[in-house]
């Protein structure tokens, strides 16, 4: 994109790029470019803070829009400096993100992120106007607390009831886009992440699944669990 993008600029277009990086920690949505100090102290200042969390997300025609949050402008005037760029706006992002130890994992993820990239073209000759984006998505595995050991873990707990949620909700959508018709309601705001998506998910949006799963026999479930959620 980046490299089509400069392509366009040499044609006369102007184009605009920008990033955001938005966290859904406990179905609440944080901005992880403007998060200041580790992801603890962030957590932190969330359980005692009403208004630590300003971002608020809606969707007008067909376009889903965050207020409050920082979009950060790629200028790089070559592929090589645009890619340098995104890799520091990402690495920033990931040292904010919330993490926390769990048996299966030192460093587990304990929310979903999403990664916006937002593309505006612009051609002064006509007037031509083309917007789109990319979003890229860290869904979280659904988690077996037996197996995390997260069970008299309270925030651990909370945590992993509110992941697997999530995931039961983009379920849900998926299975209303796929029986369309016979009941057009869709559920996405049933949770923050399926509205973040809802533009990826209908309209002109196109989406692609990846699935990460382990081969080893102790984790089959989930496995099973992990190839069946893609299938619908």
């Amino acid at each position: 994109m980046l490299q089509s993008s400069c392509a366009l600029r040499d044609k006369g277009w102007t184009c605009s790029l920008t990033v955001s990086v938005v966290e859904l920690y406990n179905e609440e949505p944080r901005d992880l470019l403007a998060a200041s100090g580790t992801a603890a102290q962030e957590r932190e200042k969330m359980q005692f803070s009403k208004d630590a969390l300003p971002l608020k997300i809606s969707f007008s025609n067909g376009s889903v829009s965050v207020g409050g949050l920082s979009y950060e402008p790629l200028l790089g005037a070559c592929v090589s400096d645009g890619m340098r760029q995104l890799r520091e706006l990402l690495s920033r992002s990931n040292r904010a993100r919330t993490t926390a130890s769990t048996q299966m994992n030192s460093v587990s993820s304990r929310s979903h992120v999403l990664f916006m990239l937002n593309v505006d073209l612009r051609n002064p000759a006509d007037g031509t106007v083309l917007q789109g984006g990319l979003r890229l998505v860290d869904l979280a595995g659904s988690e077996r607390l037996a197996r995390t050991g997260t069970l008299n873990d309270a925030a651990r707990l909370k945590e992993s009831v509110n992941i697997n949620k999530s995931l039961s909700c983009l379920a849900d959508v998926f299975c209303a886009l796929g029986r369309k018709g016979k009941n057009n309601h869709v559920p996405y705001r049933n949770s923050k992440r399926t509205l973040l998506l809802q533009d990826c998910l209908s309209g002109d949006g196109k989406a692609l699944m990846m699935v990460n799963y382990s081969p080893t026999e102790a984790s089959q479930q989930e496995t099973m669990c992990s190839l069946r959620f893609p299938n619908q």
